[in-house]
């Protein structure tokens, strides 16, 4: 069974399309998908269980689970440990799976059982360095990841008892940069494995920062990513000397983000 966790925050708006991309997958396994209700102020909770009475699919079973406000992390954790399948797929309220999304992946898994962890391209982006991008299938290890954030949250499969074994749970005390050093920690363990395939669009046709919800927030956003890397150097994945080099590519990044968001702004 796939158990897919998706948070959802006033997002009536919205929440159907993912959903209904689930249960629209040419996967032929069962599948779990537990909604995380965190604290809507909106019509999210009763969309959701509207849609809920008036589906019947046997090989799909949906349940809303309600909290108070406690962000993403917290939702996703929750999720979590709701969950009963042997791999647990994550997916924002506002993204979308391509049909053969979970079908592709489980291929690469049944052909190479030492994968935990495999993640997926969005958007018609690719990783672009070091050859990746000319591999069908290929790795990422720490430094390869903090140098391109990568794969985005809502094309992630991972294997549900490794995730239990490690406690490799999100940190909830964080807002931001909370799924990236989600990403380091894992890399302690496994390889980060990724099919090279379009298989997810995120982002509901906004920009990746700069635009709305958390992701506008640039400097708080660098602030996370900051403590992300903090938190590598704690952990021996990277030496002083590498930490100071990232330091200043994280800021150059955040510098161009300032300056396209800027530019999209002035241009509108």
């Amino acid at each position: 069974m796939i158990s897919v966790i998706i948070p959802m925050y006033n997002a009536g708006e919205v929440v159907l399309n993912a959903i209904n991309s689930v249960m629209h997958q040419t996967y032929q396994g069962k599948i779990e998908i537990i909604l995380i209700d965190d604290g809507s102020t909106d019509n999210s909770y009763d969309i959701v269980n509207n849609y809920i009475k008036n589906i019947s699919n046997k090989n799909i079973d949906i349940k809303v689970i309600s909290q108070k406000n406690m962000g993403v992390a917290s939702a996703r954790n929750r999720g979590i440990s709701q969950t009963i399948g042997e791999w647990i797929a994550l997916l924002d309220h506002d993204d979308v799976w391509l049909p053969t999304k979970i079908e592709k992946q489980m291929k690469v898994i049944k052909n190479n059982p030492n994968i935990k962890f495999i993640g997926c391209n969005v958007n018609n982006d690719k990783y672009p360095f070091f050859g990746k991008k000319n591999h069908a299938i290929f790795t990422l290890n720490a430094k390869e990841l903090i140098i391109k954030w990568y794969p985005s949250t809502p094309t992630i499969l991972v294997n549900r008892q490794f995730i239990l074994d490690n406690g490799l749970f999100f940190d909830d005390n964080k807002k931001y940069g909370e799924d990236i050093d989600w990403l380091l920690r894992i890399c302690l363990h496994t390889n980060l494995y990724i099919l090279n395939d379009n298989l997810v669009v995120i982002g509901n046709g906004k920009r990746p920062y700069g635009d709305k919800g958390l992701s506008a927030n640039l400097s708080k956003m660098y602030n996370g990513e900051i403590l992300t890397l903090n938190g590598a150097k704690e952990r021996n994945q990277i030496n002083n000397l590498e930490y100071i080099c990232f330091c200043g590519y994280l800021f150059l990044k955040y510098i161009r983000r300032i300056i396209i968001t800027k530019w999209h702004k002035m241009t509108k």
